[in-house]
């Protein structure tokens, strides 16, 4: 499959301030593509400029193969849904689905076939003669996703679509939204900052921060090997140990904390010596050498902290303890009954060296890869 979606060092600004700083991105045809970011990044105004809300001050959008820097919103093919529903009070489920087919004038056996397919797949047949004031938040965000989505656009565009729901029928909207991504085949390109709803729904996910992107890539990918401190500790949670970076012997990178040498095996990035890097360790990722059969120095990264308190969270405790820095670290770990730590106490706790990451902080350092 092709590329649906190009953009070219895309760039907005209003007047002194960059907004978005020169993007280069490519969206695959039939992809789920979220962009994930907080408040003001920049992504909402990316997906504004790619639906044509929002004009382009340098660089390229192309949707299709067609370059629409100069090609208004209605004559590209995409359509966007936000998060306020914006359906015609008036109008029934299914004349609200129907009304851009009509605009298009349409025949009326086309446009039924069309509506009943949309109302099947997003399954609200018994309401469909209802109005949207009868329907509860999820149904009409289903109405809204269906009426953008029965014009056939290639791209459909998400704005936080699911922001005004309530929790539990934020994740069911969230897997029934995956799903029909997947049944129509269209690409999808969404923007959130829930990092939940992005590795839940995405086939791949760009973090936004200041303007650029952070990182592309599987959930998997980003969760697992971040590239910089912002991305790091913006997915899931994250212990982050600031570090100077020493050497590499064959597979192992070896950087330097608080005087302790600490070892990663097959670090993705080649960092060069003395440059200030980020070693991020997962939580779930963290032990207690104690309770480590095979502790060993060969497998197992230690240093030594001071216990704060634990977090029950039914089945999963989180352990908050302090590092010789200053800096809050924390372990989740599957709760044990019994187990005891006092306020205070020294612990030697451990990871995997084959389970941390370097990363870089903004900008980063180079690499040897970059020198």
């Amino acid at each position: 499959m092709g590329n649906m979606i190009e953009l070219r060092g895309v760039t907005k600004q209003y007047g002194d301030v960059t907004v978005v700083n020169g993007i280069n991105l490519d969206v695959r045809e039939g992809e789920f593509l979220t962009f994930l970011g907080p408040s003001g990044c920049g992504k909402t105004t990316t997906l504004r400029m790619i639906a044509g809300f929002e004009d382009v001050t340098a660089g390229t959008v192309v949707i299709n193969g067609k370059e629409c820097n100069n090609i208004p919103p209605n004559k590209r093919d995409v359509n966007t849904v936000f998060q306020n529903y914006a359906l015609f009070p008036h109008l029934s489920i299914r004349d609200n689905i129907a009304f851009g087919l009509k605009i298009k004038k349409l025949p009326k056996k086309v446009i039924n076939e069309k509506v009943d397919r949309m109302i099947k797949l997003i399954k609200l047949e018994e309401h469909m003669d209802k109005k949207p004031s009868q329907l509860s938040g999820g149904q009409k965000q289903r109405v809204a996703i269906a009426r953008s989505l029965v014009n056939e656009p290639k791209v459909l565009l998400l704005d936080e679509p699911l922001g005004a729901l309530d929790l539990k029928l934020r994740k069911e909207m969230q897997i029934e939204l995956k799903h029909l991504q997947k049944e129509l085949g269209i690409t999808f390109i969404y923007v959130t900052h829930d990092q939940e709803e992005a590795l839940t729904i995405s086939d791949r996910i760009a973090i936004v921060n200041k303007g650029n992107i952070e990182q592309i890539g599987t959930a998997e990918e980003i969760y697992e090997y971040p590239c910089t401190k912002f991305a790091a500790d913006f997915i899931g949670e994250t212990n982050l140990l600031k570090c100077k970076m020493l050497d590499i012997v064959d597979k192992t990178s070896k950087v330097e904390w608080q005087g302790q040498v600490l070892e990663v095996y097959n670090n993705p990035r080649k960092y060069l010596a003395g440059y200030n890097v980020y070693l991020s360790i997962r939580p779930e990722n963290v032990h207690f050498a104690d309770c480590i059969s095979d502790f060993n120095t060969e497998k197992y990264n230690a240093i030594e902290a001071i216990y704060d308190e634990e977090v029950y969270i039914g089945n999963i405790s989180r352990h908050i303890l302090h590092t010789s820095d200053g800096h809050q670290f924390k372990i989740s770990r599957f709760t044990r009954k019994g187990e005891h730590f006092e306020r205070g106490q020294k612990i030697k706790i451990c990871w995997s060296k084959k389970r941390c990451v370097i990363v870089h902080d903004e900008g980063g350092g180079p690499t040897d890869e970059e020198a």
